[in-house]
């Protein structure tokens, strides 16, 4: 029984990362139309749970509140902290080629948003399980 509950959960776990990566890729190719799409959806850090994605969102965030404020792959990849190139290569250029388009960016938008509360939720079910039990 235990199995047939863990599976599709770990399918879930997937998709969401995979619509994290997806929605962090989209934003890298054109932030300044697509941020107040995520913001309107209430799109924070606690949203992602790919450490590339959390870290991908917490350097467009500081580089929004900066001025000029220009927020586009390569200011990313500058902040990024380290090699430059190293973060283009091995954390952002992955998390672009899993946008296919960035049409799709309200539904990996939607698909991100929808996992952060399923963590919510399952998060509140363990701790009311747990108050129980003692």
């Amino acid at each position: 029984m235990r199995e047939l509950i863990e599976q599709p959960q770990a399918a879930a776990v997937a998709d969401a990362v995979l619509s994290e990566k997806a929605l962090i890729g989209a934003l890298l190719q054109d932030f300044d139309r697509l941020f107040p799409i995520v913001q309107a959806d209430g799109i924070t850090t606690a949203s992602f749970t790919d450490s590339d994605c959390v870290q991908a969102w917490e350097v467009m965030a500081r580089l929004r509140a900066g001025r000029p404020g220009i927020v586009n792959l390569v200011n990313v990849a500058e902040s990024w902290g380290g090699d430059s190139l190293e973060a283009m290569e091995i954390h952002l250029h992955p998390l672009v080629e899993a946008c296919q388009t960035i049409a799709f960016a309200p539904h990996y938008c939607r698909q991100v948003r929808e996992a952060e509360q399923r963590r919510t939720l399952h998060a509140a079910a363990r701790m009311a399980a747990d108050a129980l039990v003692k």
